[in-house]
């Protein structure tokens, strides 16, 4: 099967007419998920009930339908919740700060590990494109919810890409991927899971084991994140002078391989048990707050 479509995720817009053109260029390639993030209607549109301009929808033409789909959010976190695989785009030639820093490469072998992860993951499988905003790009913290990052090559004197021209080339390159890998599927990369076993064949762990038959998302990793954010927060190691690198590099951590939720659900476990024993209260069990109870059954 060919790798599915990205989301589309636009992270600040600024300039009329960048979305609507945006929307076109994924029409090109049957790209329909557009996720944009910023205060919506209320600033961008001039109109409260329709939240883009009469620039927007001139711009879409061929593509209204997408821009018509198209969904506002608050935060990136919200829009990237029910993602597994989440790869950015940058347009920076500086390093990023410590902690914050995330693999950079080529379209090719971005689009060859989300092929990987959506082989291994199943028939859920979401991953996301990350566009940043015309001025400035992704910034260290916005680039860190990120697996990796996507740098387009071009001459140094003029380095900065229209955003929608950056997410046409990319989707072009997805749509090459998918043509070249057409009748001779390239093999998953050998992963080595750790201490993550293999669903499709663990004899170890029963498959019917609750979470075993569903994949941890990005709200899941997020909100393990902010226990164990939150439990050693009680200690002295956040001491350390910017705990939001730290928070980065936990998060660099849980990016690196596809978690089932059942292994995510274990190492939760854990870290209870070491608040309950440092804290000497054992709180009432509610780990996954935002998850529906029935992605837990078996």
């Amino acid at each position: 099967m060919p790798l599915r479509p990205p989301v589309l995720v636009f992270v600040r817009p600024q300039a009329a007419g960048n979305i609507g053109a945006l929307c076109r260029a994924m029409s090109n390639f049957a790209a329909h998920d557009l996720r944009l993030v910023g205060p919506g209607a209320a600033v961008y549109g001039a109109n409260p009930d329709d939240p883009f301009s009469r620039m927007d929808w001139a711009m879409a033409k061929r593509g209204e339908n997408v821009l018509q789909k198209a969904r506002w959010f608050a935060t990136m976190e919200e829009a990237l919740a029910d993602c597994h695989l989440v790869i950015g785009t940058s347009g920076r030639n500086v390093e990023f700060e410590r902690g914050y820093a995330r693999p950079i490469c080529l379209p090719e072998a971005a689009f060859s590990a989300a092929d990987d992860w959506e082989k291994q993951t199943g028939a859920d499988f979401t991953w996301a494109l990350v566009l940043g905003p015309e001025d400035d790009g992704l910034s260290d913290h916005e680039a860190a919810l990120c697996q990796k990052l996507i740098r387009i090559s071009t001459v140094d004197k003029s380095p900065s890409i229209n955003v929608s021209m950056c997410a046409g080339m990319l989707l072009y390159h997805w749509h090459l991927f998918n043509l070249q890998e057409q009748g001779k599927r390239v093999e998953a990369a050998n992963l080595d899971g750790g201490a993550f076993l293999d669903v499709e064949t663990s004899k170890r762990l029963p498959f019917r084991e609750p979470g075993r038959g569903t994949w941890a998302r990005f709200e899941h990793k997020e909100a393990f994140l902010n226990y164990v954010m939150e439990t050693v927060s009680q200690t002295q190691f956040l001491k350390y002078p910017d705990s939001a690198a730290v928070r980065a590099r936990v998060r660099r951590w849980l990016q690196a391989a596809p978690i089932p939720l059942g292994e995510l659900l274990f190492a939760f476990e854990i870290v209870y048990n070491l608040r309950a024993w440092g804290t000497g209260h054992f709180e009432k069990r509610d780990f996954l707050r935002t998850v529906p109870a029935g992605e837990l059954q078996p």
